[in-house]
């Protein structure tokens, strides 16, 4: 999708908020356990809860502007990735 800019109508923004709230606390919880599961199995990997937070909220904002889905991990993602030895930078 092209880059654009959603429009805010305030009718819609309080019809929506409970929802988009709902989502975002459900994909932080999701993350953040995701996050913890790996955690527990390398000693040297530390989770920060608001850097997990921040990440998130940057992934949601920067999709809105090209009408994406909700984003998240995958649960099943990470245990494969962390078993192939994957790691990040």
């Amino acid at each position: 999708p092209k880059f654009t800019i959603p429009t805010l109508n305030l009718e819609l923004i309080g019809d929506l908020a409970p929802l988009a709230l709902t989502i975002c606390l459900i994909s932080f919880i999701e993350s953040l356990a995701i996050a913890k599961t790996i955690e527990a199995k390398h000693k040297t990997y530390k989770v920060d809860a608001n850097q997990e937070l921040f990440a998130l909220g940057l992934t949601k904002i920067g999709g809105a502007f090209f009408q994406s889905y909700p984003t998240t991990g995958s649960f099943t993602r990470s245990a494969v990735n962390n078993e192939a030895g994957a790691q990040t930078g």
